[in-house]
Order: structure tokens, then C-alpha cells, then sequence
């Protein structure tokens, strides 16, 4: 009898033996199952990508540049300058075209003044602005400098493309005469142009100008 009850104790001994092994290897397998479900569950709870908007800007907007580098008629047509945007374009309240964002200008047309005869002329257009690092092409007016000589005076017009803006001429006699005039579009801002002698016109940098759009712009927003 007592050899019996040995038995069986032995017996229970190596059952619960084996039955804390299954449930230690158990514990091994099902442990990386309860983390890799873990990881899914947090996966599926991060907030979705923003969906992006197109936002359309309405023509006649004005957007206000300075130009980076000096522009004269001493460049050739067609070439591009780098300006900044300083004033942002809002839609509804929302910056579409923030502050600071690049954008492109190049010389539609242009043209030195002859020795004895002949006028300067140099108009500007705006090509590009960027946002989140994407270009945007637009249709702007264009910002026109056409200088002169009268009277024995230097003169120089800006004007916009709806055809405002002013007539100054400069000190006789002097070897440049300096305008200040109303900008393009909706003629916010002023702009600064030098004719030098009576052959070239140059718009220098950090000149403010404001162009006007004449078609709608179309600009991706992704926040």
C-alpha cells in the first residue's frame, strides 16, 4: 500500500512537472503574438496623412514680390530672376502663399535706348511662386519701366498693366534720375527705378512690386 501511494505521487510529480514545461514554452510562443498584435493595434490608431486640398485663387489678386537681384536692360529677354513673396496671399482667411516663399520673375521684353535716339524700355512678368517646396505656374500682368529723354530731362514711367502708375523725371543734367511710382495690379507697395544716362533702366534689388493676377492659380495645400 505504501508503495502504491509512492507511485502515484511520483506519478502527479511528473505531470505537474510537464504541465509547468508546456506552459513555460507556451508563455515563450504566445508573448511575441501578444506584442506583434500590440504593434498592429498602434499602427491602426496613428492619426491618417492630412488629404490635400486645391485651393483656387481668384484673379486680380494681387501677390507682392521684392526682387532678389537687380534687373536691367542689360540682361537679355527671357532671362529669370529669384524674388521673395513679402505680403501672404490669403483665401478665405487661409494663407495659401505664405510669407517668405520663393518665386520667379523674367524680362518679357526689354530694349537699351539708342545714342541719339530710341527709348528704354524693360517690362517684368511673374512666372512661378512655390509652396511646400512645389512650383506653381501663373498668369500675372506685367510690370513696365520705360525711360526717356525730354526737355533735357531723365524720365521713367512704371506702370502696371491696368496702365496706372507715374511720371517723374529726375534732376537735369544728373546722371541718374530715380522715380518712384505706384506698383502693378492693385498698386500696393512702390517700386524704385534708375535710368542710367540715357541708354539703360535698371530695377534694383529688394525693389518692391506687386503683380496682379489675370487668371486663377491653383495651389495644392497638404496641412
Amino acid at each position: 500500500m505504501h508503495i502504491k501511494s509512492s507511485m502515484w505521487i511520483g506519478a502527479l510529480a511528473v505531470l505537474a512537472l510537464a504541465v509547468a514545461v508546456a506552459g513555460y514554452f507556451d508563455a515563450r510562443h504566445v508573448a511575441p503574438v501578444i506584442a506583434a498584435n500590440g504593434s498592429a493595434n498602434a499602427a491602426t490608431t496613428t492619426a491618417p496623412a492630412p488629404v490635400p486640398r486645391v485651393i483656387t485663387i481668384a484673379p486680380q489678386t494681387p501677390i507682392v514680390v521684392r526682387l532678389d537681384e537687380t534687373v536691367s536692360t542689360r540682361d537679355e529677354m527671357g532671362r529669370e530672376f529669384p524674388a521673395t513673396v513679402i505680403a501672404p496671399v490669403k483665401v478665405n482667411g487661409e494663407d495659401v502663399i505664405p510669407r517668405g516663399a520663393r518665386a520667379t520673375v523674367h524680362i518679357v521684353s526689354e530694349k537699351r535706348a539708342g545714342h541719339l535716339k530710341g527709348v528704354a524700355h524693360l517690362t517684368l512678368s511673374l512666372d512661378s511662386v512655390e509652396r511646400g517646396g512645389q512650383s506653381y505656374a501663373v498668369e500675372t500682368n506685367s510690370y513696365s519701366v520705360r525711360g526717356g529723354n525730354h526737355h533735357k530731362r531723365n524720365l521713367i514711367s512704371i506702370g502696371g498693366g491696368a496702365g496706372t502708375g507715374a511720371l517723374i523725371g529726375g534732376l537735369a543734367g544728373g546722371p541718374v534720375g530715380l522715380a518712384i511710382g505706384l506698383g502693378a495690379g492693385a498698386g500696393a507697395g512702390t517700386t524704385v527705378a534708375a535710368v542710367t544716362g540715357h541708354h539703360n533702366i535698371a530695377v534694383p534689388a529688394e525693389t518692391r512690386i506687386t503683380f496682379a493676377l489675370r487668371e486663377p492659380a491653383e495651389i495644392t495645400v497638404r496641412n
